[in-house]
């Protein structure tokens, strides 16, 4: 699976645009307040200006390796045939998948238009008709019930774009998690990533350690308390990189009480 996902992305570096592109500063984007409508509306404006760059960033990051780990659970499990890819962004891990294994049904979405617009590109690239895009939120996923749901990166996306972020705008975590996890069959799987960036990268985003750990471990914290875990897996080859899949598996409706 490792040598498909990596064949994968030479292709897709490989088709990307040979020029210099501007920069985008997040911090330019933020919002003095709390009002989630207000900040959604500044991420769609970040995410349009800024989804070129994303989409360069992205497919040159390394991400064969989460790729391949996806990738090895749906072959391991035949009866995972309708996935999704919340918070989808340009749609690079959804496009590999799909392309990997063309006769399942591939949902994903993502709170920007122009990301769904780069992401339907590669689809259309790669030939591919058994994806279904939209645009969408973690909270009001617009999906159909699925198998198997992951989300690659935190939940949070409006705690970052918040000058002071309250609390209650980490309940949309809570939120986002109880929304995916009602769309999700039982026995079905969800798989979440876990990452800590640089101290650099933090402050770039205004946010502390202790809020970003918070943030993740409520997203975590959730979904332990009702799934069963699966494995770990490691989604970067570097040792000390601390990016890592989490697989649970919801329960069967016979295994409740």
């Amino acid at each position: 699976m490792l040598d498909k996902a990596k064949e994968y992305v030479a292709a897709e570096i490989a088709a990307l645009p040979k020029k210099d592109l501007p920069p985008v500063i997040m911090s330019e984007y933020r919002v003095d307040g709390n009002d989630v409508n207000t900040i959604r509306a500044r991420i769609r404006e970040f995410y349009i200006a800024a989804a070129h760059q994303v989409n360069n960033f992205n497919v040159q990051s390394g991400r064969e390796y989460a790729l391949a780990a996806l990738g090895t659970v749906l072959d391991e499990d035949e009866s995972l045939t309708t996935i999704v890819d919340g918070g989808c962004g340009v749609g690079i891990e959804l496009c590999f998948l799909a392309k990997t294994f063309p006769e399942r049904a591939f949902f994903g979405y993502d709170l920007s238009p122009e990301m769904i617009a780069l992401a339907e590109e590669r689809a259309k690239r790669n030939r591919l008709s058994n994806i279904t895009l939209a645009i969408g939120t973690h909270d009001q996923p617009p999906i159909p019930m699925a198998d198997f749901i992951y989300v690659l990166g935190e939940m949070g996306e409006e705690a970052k774009f918040s000058i002071s972020p309250p609390q209650q705008l980490y309940g949309l975590i809570q939120q986002g998690v109880q929304a995916l996890y009602d769309k999700l069959k039982p026995g079905g799987i969800r798989a979440a990533s876990v990452e800590v960036p640089s101290l650099p990268h933090i402050e770039e985003m205004g946010i502390t350690h202790d809020q970003l750990l918070s943030s993740i471990s409520l997203d975590i914290a959730e979904l332990m308390s009702d799934m069963i875990p699966l494995r770990l897996v490691p989604s970067c080859p570097e040792p000390d990189n601390t990016t890592a899949l989490i697989f649970y598996e919801k329960p069967a409706e016979h295994d409740h009480p």
